[in-house]
């Protein structure tokens, strides 16, 4: 190893952390009450809007589907608030929505088909830019390599829990594993930021709108945040 990297690391363990781990962690558990949330809940996005901190979260239950819950705290520290439905869930074949057997059973409500390894909506990170919330996220439809996915909200209705999300659009190219996007919430020099990983590289675009269309247009990693060896 080089004098610098020796030198380097050692500067990086002299740093004092300045955040601490909570004592009461973790501040969400899952729910034995709903079906959706049983077994799992985790990789939560977080935003503060109205003196709140809205989080959205990773959630697998009984059928083993990922789908996303909804919480808030006035603190950042407990839950005050937690809906006994999801805020979004698996819409698209991306997803691993099978049209002959719908997600949700209409005599009953509850959630039926695959998720967790085999299908759902994973991982969110959520920007508000403007009036819009945007979320990245995770699809995965049970075999084909996981992709990122973009929806938006009007931050109205994300407030209002009025989830009337906009269709997801996958932003990542077929047949790569690409996960962990998230959009900054400024323009750099007119262009969006989106930062992404394509293990074991963090990858960045610069991109003129966010009005990706699904099929002709992807994220390519035009920089990329390499590892050291």
């Amino acid at each position: 190893m080089s004098k610098q990297k020796i030198q380097k690391r050692q500067q990086l363990t002299n740093i004092r952390l300045a955040l601490e781990r909570f004592e009461a962690n973790p501040i969400l558990r899952p729910d034995p009450n709903h079906l959706w949330e049983t077994k799992a809940v985790f990789n939560p996005a977080a935003i503060y809007e109205d003196g709140k901190v809205h989080i959205l979260y990773r959630a697998i239950g009984e059928t083993d589907v990922s789908v996303l819950g909804y919480a808030s705290s006035l603190d950042g520290l407990h839950i005050h608030e937690r809906l006994d439905q999801p805020a979004y869930v698996p819409r698209e074949s991306f997803e691993g929505v099978n049209p002959s057997h719908p997600y949700i059973s209409e005599p009953t409500g509850i959630f039926t088909s695959g998720g967790g390894g085999l299908g759902g909506c994973e991982d969110p990170r959520l920007t508000r830019i403007g009036e819009q919330v945007y979320m990245t996220y995770v699809a995965y439809d049970g075999h084909s390599h996981p992709r990122v996915a973009l929806s938006s909200i009007h931050i109205d209705n994300f407030l209002k829990q009025k989830w009337d999300w906009k269709k997801p659009v996958l932003i990542s190219p077929p047949y790569i594993v690409d996960k962990n996007a998230c959009i900054l919430p400024e323009k750099i020099n007119g262009k969006y930021v989106i930062f992404h990983r394509v293990f074991p590289n963090i990858l960045i675009d610069f991109v003129d709108d966010l009005d990706f269309d699904g099929k002709t247009r992807w994220l390519t990693g035009q920089y990329k945040i390499p590892t050291e060896p």
